[in-house]
């Protein structure tokens, strides 16, 4: 009796998940379901800087990049192509707000109150940053993930 007639006489439904689901094909014996030659590579995390000052950095220059400050290539290497051309549209609308108002561009006080981070898994960090601005409290999200042994920033959100 084959185990699904033996699951099905016993009245049991039995649930299996991604992760106990095995693929056993001659070129890749024994990989589980996402496992492969085109999966991202996972760096070991001692090859890698402590990510606290980047994430600390980056909130600092995203704040000042949006006053007009900063110049958006100056955080380029740091942020991932998606990242720098939404961050580039942002600066260029507050820039246009700018002008409209007629209000100069001013420097603004920026303190970092904290920077948290975890490593969900090797390779990839999650970080939000308190950021103070004076007038108000804001967060900062950012992921992220390593690209030819560095951290680069995938994905960076201001809440």
């Amino acid at each position: 009796m084959s185990a699904l007639a033996r699951t099905a006489a016993s009245g049991i439904a039995q649930t299996t998940t991604l992760s106990q689901v095995k693929l056993n094909t001659p070129t890749s014996p024994n990989l589980s379901l996402g496992e492969g030659y085109f999966t991202a590579q996972r760096a070991l995390p001692a090859n890698l800087p402590n990510p606290e000052p980047l994430v600390s950095n980056l909130a600092r220059g995203v704040f000042e990049a949006l006053a007009g400050t900063r110049e958006v290539e100056q955080i380029a290497r740091w942020v991932s192509p998606d990242v720098f051309s939404h961050l580039l549209r942002r600066t260029q609308h507050a820039a246009r707000a700018r002008r409209e108002r007629q209000q100069p561009v001013r420097r603004p006080t920026i303190y970092v109150r904290r920077a948290l981070w975890q490593s969900p898994r090797d390779g990839i960090v999650e970080a939000t940053v308190i950021v103070d601005l004076g007038v108000r409290a804001r967060a900062v999200a950012i992921r992220l993930e390593v690209y030819r042994n560095r951290w680069r920033a995938e994905r960076i959100n201001i809440l």
